[in-house]
């Protein structure tokens, strides 16, 4: 800030200190009143440089009762005022701190239009002249805050790529300053990894969460629940409905400690649905019940009647079920498949099947339509196996095996290529052996309805295809009787991750090749796989071909 005001400017001094202090109490026409009586004292010295710098000074407290684009010119002025005095006497009276001051307050002002990128660059200018500049400080808990919220309503409405985006801004902000900020890191990690959670990037956001609880535990404590919503998601996403709902009963009783009501809410809607998919509805409705009573956000209602309807279908209640759904709102792509999906689900029970596939379909491409793989193979696989229970209605079983196979399969193969979205690690094991493994199942079972003798080899072939390494050699390897009887040495087994803990270093994974009996001659499983590129927008196998066994 600008030197102690001199014996010419003491009456100044007095009405600028007593319009800051009506700002403070919230008198805003009581301090524009007395600042503008400030400023006018300083175009009564046009011949005195200080004035220059009071001037300025006075024009910050003018902008902070001013909003907009007119609180922009008035910082704008000020900070030419600065440079003005510098030309006469350089910084002698503080202008140099003063105009970092200046571009602390343009970028708060300009956060308070709702701008979220602009003020980045002001903020930065503040600090590069006055590193612990006073005002920057503030402006970054605001600006972290707010990079927060708006990347909450990016993530409901699945526009997961500008969601990161805001994140990564405010990671990048926090290293401007030279005082650690574990609060502010540690709460942008967590909704950060609750944002990849829910785009399906799910070993991204394990790190973030993990960071996030480290920070958290020593700095921010209240931010803990949040971290174990994230854990549950992703725990829920990969497979793991019994970790997650550990997550999530611990971030319950610790969102009731802390009288976080809102945030209880989405725990018990979360447990609801667990309850839900385990077949357990009448735990289910309990848990919806108590969360549409809490907090004081009307989604945890919104989200709770959702998941009243899918109870209600598996309840055979399916006219209740839709007489439910037409009352939430689906501004959110995640919500909208939900609703398609659980109505789809109404009309299958009732038997009014172009209805249902209609919805299906629908969902399908909301799910598509704005990123949602993980979803999309969820949907697929779950049709698959839904569809068997038509031949009850007079379908035609040859008809109904085509079709979830065609459903199945392509699903099955893109949710095994998953895999490499992971590290080498426990969390790959929990796809594969908990995600990928269900939809496997469903296209061995269509598979096996079609009795394509032909195709089940191919897929069996594929299924037993290994992984790639880089740096891997086509030619046989020159080794010795003695080596291959040897025991490999433990920092060879870099892929052998198991328990707790960090995985051991590994290369990254290739494409596996495709598996042929004759490699010139294409197998029956070539056109799906190509199928399965096509849909999901996921390489499931390299141009390579190798022979089967």
């Amino acid at each position: 800030m600008t030197t102690p005001a001199g014996p010419r400017w003491q009456r100044w001094k007095k009405l600028h200190n007593q319009a800051a202090l009506r700002a403070s109490e919230g008198d805003w026409k009581a301090a524009e009143s007395l600042a503008r009586k400030a400023y006018q004292l300083t175009l009564a010295a046009p011949d005195d440089p200080e004035a220059l710098a009071r001037r300025a000074q006075t024009l910050v407290n003018l902008a902070g009762v001013t909003e907009g684009d007119d609180a922009i010119d008035l910082v704008n002025t000020a900070i030419e005022l600065t440079h003005e005095c510098e030309t006469l006497v350089g910084d002698e009276f503080g202008t140099v701190s003063l105009r970092a001051t200046l571009f602390a307050a343009r970028a708060q002002i300009t956060l308070n239009t709702g701008a979220w990128q602009e003020p980045m660059a002001d903020l930065r200018r503040s600090l590069d002249m006055e590193p612990a500049n006073q005002t920057a400080q503030p402006v970054l808990g605001n600006l972290i805050s707010w990079h927060i919220q708006l990347a909450h309503a990016l993530r409901h409405h699945a526009d997961f790529a500008q969601a990161r985006l805001v994140l990564d801004t405010g990671l990048e902000a926090i290293t401007w300053f030279p005082l650690p900020q574990e609060a502010g890191l540690a709460a942008l990690r967590s909704t950060r990894a609750a944002v990849l959670a829910a785009a399906g990037d799910y070993a991204e956001a394990a790190a973030d969460a993990e960071e996030a609880m480290a920070l958290a535990e020593q700095a921010a404590p209240h931010l803990v629940p949040n971290i174990h919503q994230a854990l549950a998601d992703i725990a829920d996403g990969t497979g793991d409905p019994a970790t997650a709902a550990e997550h999530l009963h611990l971030a319950r009783e610790l969102f009731n400690a802390i009288g976080e009501g809102d945030g209880e809410a989405v725990a018990l809607n979360s447990l609801g649905r667990l309850a839900h998919l385990a077949g357990r509805d009448d735990e289910a409705l309990v848990h919806y019940t108590a969360a549409a009573r809490l907090g004081t956000d009307p989604w945890h209602r919104t989200v709770s009647q959702l998941g009243r309807a899918a109870s209600a279908v598996t309840q055979t209640h399916p006219q209740e079920a839709l007489r439910l759904l037409d009352e939430v709102p689906v501004d959110s792509p995640r919500v909208r498949s939900a609703v398609l999906t659980v109505r789809g689900s109404a009309y299958e029970s009732m038997a009014e099947f172009a209805k249902a596939d209609e919805c299906f379909d629908q969902a399908r491409t909301v799910c598509v339509d704005n990123g949602l793989w993980h979803m999309t193979l969820t949907l697929d696989s779950w049709r698959a196996d839904a569809l068997y229970r038509r031949v009850l209605h007079g379908w035609s079983q040859e008809e109904l095996a085509a079709r979830a196979l065609d459903l199945a399969l392509p699903a099955a193969l893109a949710a095994e290529a998953a895999r490499r979205r992971f590290r080498a690690g426990p969390l790959r094991e929990r796809w594969i052996a908990l995600a990928a493994a269900p939809a496997t199942k469903a296209a061995l079972v269509a598979i096996g309805a079609t009795l394509d003798d032909a195709l089940a080899a191919a897929y069996l072939d594929h299924l037993a295809a290994t992984v790639s390494l880089p740096g891997q050699s086509a030619e046989p390897a020159n080794t010795g009787h003695t080596e291959l009887l040897a025991l490999p040495d433990p920092d060879d087994l870099a892929l052998a991750a198991g328990g707790e803990g960090e995985p051991l270093p590994a290369s990254e994974l290739l494409v596996p090749p495709r598996v042929r009996a004759n490699l010139t001659v294409p197998s029956a499983l070539d056109p799906w796989l190509d199928l399965a590129e096509r849909r999901y927008g996921i390489q499931v196998r390299s141009t390579e071909v190798v022979r089967s066994w």
